[in-house]
């Protein structure tokens, strides 16, 4: 094996020459090894596995294996790929042993790119091979051992999370399961394929992640498009996968094909899992994991758009049955809109064939819709086309917006709800508002509030008044927060000349300008209301760590003493929406501000803006979604969100510095 036989297969090498460990991993477990262990410092790479070693009439003529499609001589092309791309990193020295009880063998590689063969007179321990290869010490080597991670570190814990066998990095295992915050997992080997599934619910829909894998290393990760496998983690590992130099991604062979289609039965049987354990099994008591109201319904929805079809016919299992009559899937178009199962919707699309759907709220009573009951043969109307409708009924949506206008105009509906008539003067009610203040601008004043639940989508519903009746609902979508504005608009009113269409078009601007300066002083009241709110809803999901291991927080004695009630949570979710919209820069946070305690310590501990810039040259430490703990290095670090980490990285930029790292070394070793 001579330095002409690498330049023959330049071609195989590698965009960065590091990955030259994946194909070592690869390699070894393709060999059939039990584990991994890597030693790693500055200049030093030395990774072992037990397992098949390598004869050396196939060390020999390696590279011939290079191009090699055969399944069965897989391990050597591996071993093939690792070595050419590791001599092009020019190490000073590169050492390849391999063997067992009948013999053993050693190629060593030096500074001039010469191989030198010989065979080993004994091999201690079990057979296998040994990979060592030592850099050369310059300047660039040792910045990265002094401040970042060598690039041979980066690419294992990024790439072999979900390998089948202990995979070591300097004593520690790099493998993980699927979704950390999962509430439900499915582990499956079948038809040559092996995989996990993770259901990781949170307040809004997020799109699918699958890593597909190749004997243990990932080979390419995809994004579902929204819809598709809803909040669903997975990993999916086969040999028979294989790149797309073209598209950079996985191959969409027969083999690619298939797993899709497993992936899709695994992930319904997930689903159905999880359905049947939040509807049937729970027996009314608190889920263990915790889910919120806002995260429930996310994954009750998923699992509508799943499994329900209108169209089929047919019963359906038990699990679904209690679906249809979970509340709060489904909004209703009226003025005041309050929510409702899926049941009368599912009945009216049996027997008519028909779901009647409103593409915004009216402002409509069931006393309003009177002799249109007997028309339409149905008591309720939807506000869509949500992706819920638009999936479980597919053909069978019909718009009645222009009936519901009729109602709404011809009864001049005299808002009663929250609504102090006399003097049309509007006023939300708690259901409609967290947190509510006046506003007024010209001729136009009324309330502003702030969502009382997670809305479906984000901004700002303003309902215009003229003496205390309905005109008309305007949704904003650029606000900077998400709530409700009741406005009494004066002279605006829906009229046919110019003059009337001038006076509603200057009212109606009056009315939107209210919206333009709301948030900060929404955001004051909401501190006055909540002053100690809660953590982000990922960080109070986080577990303990005490005693050496992670653990439920109700087993140890580390105090997490936050308000958890649903006003508490709805605050936080506000706070983290609210603060990058409007506050990006540290001259625009008033004192108030400042002062209140938005941020976490890894002790649980609450702290402010105030102590953040007390020492204006330290550095900000922080761990992202770590467990809470309590020792004397968790009363210095943050323990932040995703989102509070891109907020402080815009205001503190260099200064916050990421201790995850080093959170999880010091807690290995303890």
């Amino acid at each position: 094996m001579s330095e002409s036989d690498g330049e023959k297969h330049r071609d195989y090498l590698f965009g960065d020459p590091a990955l030259y460990v994946n194909e070592l991993v690869r390699a070894a477990v393709a060999s059939g090894a039990s584990f991994v262990d890597v030693k790693m410092d500055a200049d030093d790479m030395i990774l072992r596995f037990d397992g098949l070693p390598y004869r050396p009439e196939d060390l020999g003529r390696l590279f011939e294996y290079l191009p090699a499609d055969d399944p069965e001589r897989r391990r050597l092309r591996y071993l093939a790929l690792a070595i050419l791309n590791a001599r092009a990193l020019n190490p000073k020295f590169l050492t390849l042993e391999s063997g067992g009880p009948d013999f053993a063998h050693r190629i060593r590689f030096d500074s001039a790119g010469e191989a030198l063969a010989e065979t080993i007179a004994s091999w201690e321990g079990a057979a296998g091979t040994r990979v060592h290869l030592k850099e050369r010490m310059g300047l660039k080597v040792m910045a990265e051992a002094t401040f970042w991670k060598n690039p041979e570190e980066k690419i294992l814990v990024d790439q072999c999370r979900f390998a089948p066998i202990a995979v070591r990095l300097n004593g520690r295992d790099l493998r993980e399961a699927p979704g950390p915050a999962a509430v439900v997992r499915k582990a499956f080997e079948l038809d040559g394929f092996r995989g996990a599934l993770a259901l990781d619910w949170t307040a809004k829909p997020v799109p699918g992640r699958i890593t597909f894998c190749q004997d243990g290393v990932k080979l390419w990760e995809w994004e579902a498009p929204t819809g598709d496998w809803q909040n669903m983690v997975a990993f999916i590992d086969s040999p028979l996968f294989a790149s797309d130099a073209d598209s950079g991604g996985i191959r969409r062979d027969e083999f690619y094909r298939e797993a899709m289609d497993l992936l899709t039965l695994q992930f319904r049987a997930l689903l159905m899992t999880w359905l049947r354990q939040e509807l049937l099994e729970s027996d009314g008591r608190a889920p263990k994991n915790r889910l919120g109201k806002a995260q429930r319904l996310a994954g009750l929805r998923a699992a509508a758009r799943v499994f329900l079809r209108a169209s089929e016919s047919g019963p359906l299992p038990p699990a679904l049955e209690a679906l249809l009559d979970v509340q709060n899937l489904v909004q209703l178009a009226l003025s005041w809109p309050h929510t409702s199962s899926l049941r009368p919707f599912w009945n009216s699309a049996r027997d008519q064939g028909l779901v009647r759907v409103a593409s915004r709220n009216y402002p409509v009573s069931d006393h309003d819709l009177g002799v249109f009951r007997l028309q339409w043969g149905i008591k309720v109307v939807a506000l869509g086309p949500s992706d819920l409708l638009q999936t479980v009924f597919a053909e069978c949506l019909e718009f009645v917006d222009a009936e519901l206008r009729q109602i709404s105009r011809q009864k001049g509906y005299e808002i009663v709800e929250g609504l102090k008539i006399g003097q049309f003067r509007p006023k939300l009610t708690r259901d409609q508002a967290l947190v509510q203040i006046e506003v007024s601008e010209g001729k136009s004043w009324g309330q502003a509030g702030l969502s009382a639940q997670v809305p479906e989508q984000a901004g700002v519903k303003v309902t215009f008044l003229r003496h205390g009746r309905f005109v008309a609902t305007e949704f904003i979508e650029d606000a900077k927060f998400c709530g409700t504005i009741l406005v009494e608009t004066g002279d605006f009113w829906w009229g046919l000349g110019s003059t009337e269409a001038s006076t509603q078009a200057k009212s109606h601007g009056e009315a939107i300008a209210l919206i333009a300066d709301l948030a900060p002083d929404l955001l004051h009241a909401l501190c006055e209301q909540i002053p100690e709110p809660p953590p982000p809803a990922s960080l109070m999901r986080q577990r303990c760590w005490q005693a050496g291991k992670e653990q439920d927080c109700e087993q140890t004695d580390i105090g997490l003493n936050w308000a958890h009630d649903s006003r508490a949570t709805m605050a936080r979710w506000h706070i983290d929406r609210i603060l990058p919209a409007n506050f990006s820069k540290l001259d625009d946070w008033p004192s108030w501000l400042r002062y209140w305690p938005l941020f976490f310590r890894l002790d649980g501990s609450a702290v402010s803006l105030a102590w953040l810039l007390a020492g204006p040259e330290a550095p900000i430490r922080y761990v992202y979604l770590a467990p809470w703990g309590h020792d004397f290095f968790d009363v210095e670090v943050l323990n932040l969100s995703t989102r509070q980490v891109d907020f402080l990285k815009t205001l503190f930029g260099s200064r916050l510095s990421n201790y995850s790292t080093r959170l999880r070394l010091r807690r290995a070793d303890t």
